[in-house]
């Protein structure tokens, strides 16, 4: 894997990043984290009495009333992220992840997250890699390094355990009743 090279973006607007390699990001961070949303989704909305009593049909069709609506936004969404952090090799995107300060599930920590390697790259080691230089990168003195995992995803959750995260459950500060934190569990980087 000498061959793979990072580049770091402050934000994915049209002066960082053209319309095709966005649109490159754009389908590999869908392609990553579509289906992870309509499983949290369904989670999401059944607290509210209005979704809690619907069959599996409409809510379903609910569930993809609201992935349309995220849809539309993403796109401008993901323009705005920042620090984002892309993994090439051979100078196609392959992976990318994101690090940024956060005060909503720690106190002064740095959370790691949008971590993403294209499917057909996925069993060849790059996620080890792109994790490695996203605890290199984002790790600041003094400060949490945080991540959040799905609840249900063993096989990530077994990755960052080897790479030295570690759960919190319950979390030192309660999430928030926040679409980002359903099903999900904080993991804390060397405690």
């Amino acid at each position: 894997h000498h061959d793979l090279v990072f580049a770091v973006y402050d934000d994915l607007s049209e002066k960082n990043m053209g319309a095709a390699e966005f649109q490159t990001f754009y389908q590999m961070h869908q392609n990553c984290f579509e289906e992870l949303r309509r499983q949290d989704l369904e989670i999401y909305l059944k607290r509210y009495p209005r979704f809690a009593g619907l069959n599996k049909a409409d809510m379903a069709l609910e569930v993809e009333h609201v992935l349309a609506t995220m849809r539309l936004k993403r796109g401008e969404n993901l323009r705005e992220f920042e620090n984002t952090h892309i993994m090439r090799q051979k100078g196609e995107m392959i992976g990318f992840y994101n690090c940024t300060a956060d005060d909503e599930v720690t106190v002064n920590g740095m959370m790691i997250h949008n971590v993403c390697i294209r499917e057909n790259m996925r069993g060849k080691g790059l996620g080890k890699i792109l994790m490695a230089d996203a605890i290199t990168q984002c790790s600041k003195p003094g400060r949490d390094l945080v991540l959040l995992v799905e609840r249900t995803d063993a096989k990530v959750i077994r990755l960052y355990e080897g790479l030295g995260f570690a759960i919190k459950d319950p979390p030192p500060m309660p999430f928030t009743d926040h679409f980002n934190y359903v099903n999900k569990y904080i993991m804390f980087y060397g405690d």
